[in-house]
């Protein structure tokens, strides 16, 4: 696509950091016209997640570091950490207006976050009157846990709805929510895989293995669920790929904690005989959350011909979503005895395993990386 426009990514979390947004902006950006974007982010060296070089975009970076200040134990407190984040504001406004001015950039486009990068992108495009085009991979302010974010988002969403000149979303459920919210018609950028997946998938599963790719920690009831699940469960393995350097302290024997390479997520996802994927049941915005929320790792999932056992809430878009293209088997309770049937039914089921995999090949295709940036790219760039 040939453009005219240049746009300037404003986002906390870009690749090479290795977590959900970052990986999925990644996958759609690489399908975009060469110059026609550059990402302002933070400071890689200085991100709570792990970094993979191989997933940095080859398009020019700008940096900017909001905790600074935090160089002491009392700021980097979690209760005070994000309103030191916020005094730099200012700062960050005035360099992503200096960027843009130098950098001959016509929009900006701002993936939602918990910081200060997300406001400062929608201050720095109403002083400049600039186009603003918002993406929401997850509900904003019902969402976030720290008080001062959460006041910060409830202040500023409005004035955001406002002043973008158009919304994406991740799920149709997010949609009608915001359509309901602020009357604001959005456009659906599903979740992506990369296109070379598919090729590198391969058909190695060869024993009693269940993997989970993503975020996860100790305390997490659907973790806990599972844990509960496993002690019950020796013949079976249980490995999890995180992207933090978090200690998940798990003291079982069948159960192995590591980090991953994104280039080595095809061989851990075709190395599986049972892809896990939950969602959380107990936070205070669980019907929202759950609800409206779609995991970033689902793509990756439906490509690597595994079958998925998915552990959510009823009324998740996930659970409806996988319900409505039969691409998994869903376990709507927390109950660690059920979760153990469920799993050794797809672990011993063939026939089971084979409809699952069927169902996921269908639906695939809109989830491919090319087909969901050239849907981006019109919306950008007309």
């Amino acid at each position: 696509m040939k453009v005219n426009e240049k746009v300037l990514i404003v986002s906390e979390y870009a690749p090479p950091n290795i977590e959900g947004i970052p990986i999925q902006m990644g996958n759609v950006l690489r399908h975009f016209p060469e110059g026609s974007y550059a990402i302002f982010t933070h400071k890689p060296k200085y991100s709570r997640f792990i970094e993979d070089p191989h997933t940095k975009l080859n398009v020019p970076y700008f940096f900017f570091r909001t905790d600074f200040f935090c160089d002491t134990k009392f700021l980097r407190r979690p209760d005070i950490q994000p309103i030191i984040h916020f005094c730099s504001v200012p700062l960050l406004v005035a360099k992503i207006i200096l960027i843009f001015k130098e950098g001959g950039f016509t929009e900006i486009l701002a993936p939602n976050n918990n910081g200060p990068f997300f406001i400062s992108a929608f201050l720095a495009a109403s002083i400049l009157k600039v186009p603003l085009y918002s993406f929401f991979y997850d509900v904003y302010s019902e969402v976030l846990t720290n008080k001062f974010n959460n006041l910060m988002a409830k202040l500023f969403e409005p004035k955001i709805f406002k002043k973008s000149k158009k919304i994406f979303v991740t799920s149709e459920a997010m949609g009608d929510y915001y359509k309901k919210k602020y009357r604001r018609d959005s456009i659906l950028i599903p979740h992506s895989f990369d296109d070379e997946l598919p090729s590198k998938i391969g058909n190695k599963a060869n024993g009693r293995r269940i993997v989970f790719t993503g975020m996860i920690k100790r305390g997490d009831d659907r973790l806990e669920c599972l844990l509960k699940a496993m002690k019950e469960m020796p013949d079976v393995k249980l490995e999890l790929y995180i992207p933090t350097r978090r200690n998940l302290n798990i003291n079982l024997p069948n159960v192995k904690v590591s980090h991953a390479r994104r280039e080595d997520i095809p061989d851990i996802l075709s190395s599986a005989d049972v892809l896990f994927l939950p969602r959380t049941f107990y936070t205070f915005h669980t019907d929202v959350m759950a609800l409206t929320s779609s995991p970033s790792k689902l793509a990756d999932y439906l490509v690597a011909r595994r079958p998925i056992l998915i552990l959510a809430p009823e009324n998740s878009y996930i659970s409806n979503y996988a319900k409505k293209h039969g691409f998994a088997l869903v376990l709507n309770e927390l109950n660690p005895i059920k979760l153990k049937q469920y799993i050794y039914k797809l672990l011993d089921d063939n026939s089971l395993r084979h409809i699952l995999i069927k169902n996921a090949e269908k639906v695939r295709y809109r989830h491919k990386a090319s087909v969901v940036s050239l849907k981006l790219q019109k919306a950008l760039f007309g």
